[in-house]
């Protein structure tokens, strides 16, 4: 079975389509013909046209006499395809291949992180002020962790504390402090490094945790502050230290490990 002679053969009639003024090609093939021998070249060939198929102007329909198939067999097949529908007890169910799923919703979760860093950097460079930089990185980080809310903050060598750069509603009005020059609000300042946000600028290093309230620094939150469910924080650096850090919480469902590795990219 030449698969690199099968799979060229498609390419080169979804072209003659397009050429002749359709907006694709629909394909169907059986595997009425294929011999054990053959099924490992055969399943690789499906897991190409795949590949092929979800970047070209073309439908792909392959159908399996279930009675010949082993369940390996029937594993390959729901893997090598973006779904498989199976005829069971006289009902068509549909059956998704986790893989693709998976790898499907990683790559889209890693176009959304280098879009928000490409959008931080237009407007980096457009000339916004650190306060509006500040609240725009604090909405991407939250858009790409899925969080309720978050701050970020950068400490103060001279006092040793950290100093609010942006914090998100709702529920931080409590936290909120008016400006003495009449200009509204602005971030507070002075937080003391201590309970789980403390555990990120003091070790220099990440974590998540989706029970705070039964981490060994919590520390509960203040008053007027939202229930903390889930938390995620991660250290900014410079030139090797860390100089503040950027923390989100109560994703539904809880953070997880691709959470952690978006909001240390951005």
């Amino acid at each position: 079975f030449d698969a690199d002679h099968v799979l060229a053969a498609w390419i080169e009639k979804e072209q003659q389509a397009l050429q002749r003024g359709f907006e694709g090609l629909r394909l169907t093939g059986n595997t009425f013909w294929l011999e054990r021998s053959d099924w490992k070249d055969f399943a690789d060939y499906e897991s190409a046209v795949d590949n092929a198929v979800s970047r070209r102007r073309a439908i792909a329909l392959c159908s399996y006499a279930i009675q010949k198939c082993t369940a390996t067999e029937v594993i390959d097949i729901v893997n090598n395809h973006q779904f498989a529908l199976v005829k069971r007890m006289g009902r068509w169910e549909m059956m998704e291949s986790g893989r693709r799923r998976r790898a499907e919703e990683e790559a889209a979760h890693r176009n959304a992180v280098l879009e928000g860093i490409n959008h931080i950097f237009r407007q980096t460079i457009s000339g916004d002020t650190q306060e509006q930089i500040g609240r725009l990185c604090l909405a991407v980080a939250e858009n790409i962790t899925g969080s309720k809310f978050g701050f970020i903050g950068e400490t103060n060598p001279q006092t040793g504390l950290l100093d609010g750069i942006a914090i998100s509603d709702p529920g931080w009005q409590a936290c909120r402090m008016t400006d003495p020059s009449g200009h509204g609000t602005r971030p507070p300042l002075g937080f003391k490094i201590h309970g789980i946000y403390g555990r990120v600028l003091q070790d220099g290093k990440g974590f998540y945790t989706n029970d705070p309230s039964s981490h060994p620094d919590g520390i509960g939150t203040p008053e007027g502050h939202p229930p903390l469910t889930a938390f995620l924080g991660v250290p900014l650096t410079h030139d090797g230290q860390t100089i503040g850090m950027v923390a989100v919480g109560n994703r539904e469902g809880g953070y997880r490990e691709e959470d952690l590795v978006a909001l240390e990219a951005l």
